[in-house]
């Protein structure tokens, strides 16, 4: 990918977030795909409690019907709200979660 290879920009600083390194090999869970859908079949307006999700991160976006005609748009935004964060605010230059980054807001779904 993009970030994997170091070519993302990291904010409006005309720099890159660096190579990826240390990159493990993702395997599909089903369990966790099924934790989600029940979290979404609710369909609330924000992210769950991390104590509903020991041990699993979340991305969360709102879509509104006005904003995306299809599920299909609607996914297509969300993806673009997840990498205007890194392209627009930036993070530390070795891509590390620091408290600080919680002022931010944004950025702490990019840091999971």
């Amino acid at each position: 990918s993009r970030l994997a290879q170091g070519l993302v920009p990291n904010g409006r600083t005309g720099m890159r977030a660096p190579a990826g390194s240390n990159i493990y090999q993702m395997r599909y869970s089903t369990n966790l795909e099924n934790d989600a859908q029940k979290f979404a079949d609710n369909c609330t307006t924000t992210g769950s409690p991390e104590t509903l999700r020991p041990g699993q991160g979340e991305n969360f976006a709102r879509i509104s019907q006005n904003s995306a005609m299809s599920a299909q748009a609607a996914v297509r935004q969300a993806i673009q709200q997840f990498w205007h964060e890194i392209y627009m605010d930036g993070i530390n230059r070795k891509m590390i979660f620091t408290y600080n980054l919680l002022g931010k807001g944004t950025l702490v779904r990019f840091t999971q």
